[in-house]
């Protein structure tokens, strides 16, 4: 599993050294199950309401909003649109970005390349 990974090299845990596959597996995933499970000072002070009902619907400005804040200049993503080609459209893009969100939000399924 590990081929990239010299085993020469000795992996340090707080409980020594570690050198064989196994070892570091089970030390990787006790770091993660610490990490993950761990609670944080930030999560106490977070609070939302529960909303009953259909759904908001996005708004253009929030769109528009976020390609603002978009950085330029980036590779694109998994959707190989880049910044500069939906701030490009001028308008037409944000509009369908716009029907796209709306229709994820009121048919409540996430297209599975996005997870």
């Amino acid at each position: 599993m590990f081929g990239w990974l010299e085993f020469n090299i000795p992996f340090q845990h707080r409980y020594g050294y570690i050198r064989d596959e196994k070892g570091i597996k089970d030390s990787w995933k006790e770091f993660m199950e610490i990490l993950m499970n761990e609670e944080n000072d930030r999560d106490h002070g977070v609070s939302a309401e529960v909303k009953e009902g259909p759904a908001d619907r996005i708004r253009i400005s929030d769109v528009a909003a976020g390609l603002k804040k978009m950085t330029r200049h980036k590779a694109p993503g998994l959707s190989v649109l880049s910044a500069e080609m939906t701030q490009a459209t001028e308008g037409i893009g944000t509009q369908w970005l716009l029907d796209l969100c709306n229709g994820i939000v009121t048919e409540g399924c996430i297209p599975d390349d996005w997870k």
